[in-house]
């Protein structure tokens, strides 16, 4: 799939240009140092340019994959976990990897076994991991790394 391609089906919004940075995307709860949850107001505009930053960043890093293994085309699997509350597991996992056409494999909730077989069986190559447990010796153990 080629990046941004606009589909038949996706449905029309009609914003004006000038309402994506004002119009209301989502709202994400994040906890703050005191751990109290927070809610932020997340943009189309955030969303959209973020997931444009991440794709732009990441480019070179596939070109070079790709070059060394000598492949058209480079697509990524990676792992998400629900719920997907926090603006990074928004934009990274569900808009930029799919902007750019990688698999996402999508568990309910963080279950070791599950996790660790998701790997397995679906060939995850690439983990965003923000958690200690996530790396914890353990999990090595059970995947033989």
């Amino acid at each position: 799939m080629a990046l941004g391609v606009q589909h038949s089906s996706a449905i029309q919004v009609g914003l004006q240009a000038s309402q994506y940075a004002i119009r209301l995307d989502s709202l994400g709860f994040e906890l703050t140092m005191l751990d109290v949850q927070k809610g932020v107001m997340i943009s189309h505009k955030n969303v959209i340019s973020n997931t444009l930053q991440i794709t732009a960043y990441d480019k070179p890093g596939r070109e070079e994959t790709m070059k060394k293994a000598n492949i058209a085309d480079s697509q990524e699997t990676t792992l998400g976990l629900l719920p997907m509350s926090h603006i990074y597991s928004l934009v990274v996992i569900c808009h930029a990897n799919t902007y750019r056409g990688d698999r996402v494999v999508v568990l309910p909730k963080f279950d070791f076994q599950a996790y660790c077989g998701a790997i397995q069986r679906f060939q995850i190559n690439t983990l965003y991991l923000v958690s200690k447990r996530s790396t914890e010796r353990p999990m090595c153990t059970y995947l033989q790394c």
